[in-house]
């Protein structure tokens, strides 16, 4: 018998294995990752406010420091609620955020932190040009007053 007559057929290979679904391995390690992505962002939630409280309960206890130091000296007084208020923001917004910021530019950030315009209204001279002059012209115990609100709203804020 002559072979290209023997009733053989082609050799006939199974379908490739798909990509979907995936294997129950890969489903768990993607419902891994889900709850540790969940638990991930729970946690940075918990801990913006034991941050916030760890930057302003220093800064409010350094602010009562300012004012009983200072109370006889308001030019030096507002230079160090200027630095105060300048550190706070850095510690508490980011370096990024404040730390490069000028003028009307800081008071509105400041007022914008407050939600209010104490800031670029009251005290606009006072915190831009102020600290650099020899003579301080101001009323700095309204502006210790003005920071401590903002330090302790703050505080209460949530990011």
């Amino acid at each position: 018998m002559n072979p290209e007559e023997l009733p053989l057929r082609d050799i006939h290979l199974p379908p490739e294995i798909g990509g979907w679904p995936p294997a129950m391995g890969w489903w768990l390690l993607m419902a891994l990752c889900i709850v540790l992505i969940i638990m991930a962002f729970r946690w940075w939630g918990r801990r913006q406010p034991v941050y916030r409280k760890q930057v302003v309960r220093p800064a409010l206890q350094e602010l009562g420091r300012i004012e009983a130091e200072y109370a006889n000296d308001p030019n030096e007084m507002i230079r160090q609620l200027s630095v105060l208020l300048r550190r706070s923001a850095i510690s508490l917004h980011g370096r990024h955020n404040a730390a490069g910021l000028t003028g009307t530019d800081w008071l509105e950030f400041l007022d914008q932190q407050q939600h209010g315009q104490v800031f670029s209204t009251r005290f606009a001279e006072v915190l831009t040009q102020q600290p650099y002059r020899e003579q301080v012209v101001g009323d700095a115990s309204s502006l210790v007053a003005v920071v401590r609100d903002w330090l302790k709203q703050q505080e209460a804020a949530h990011v």
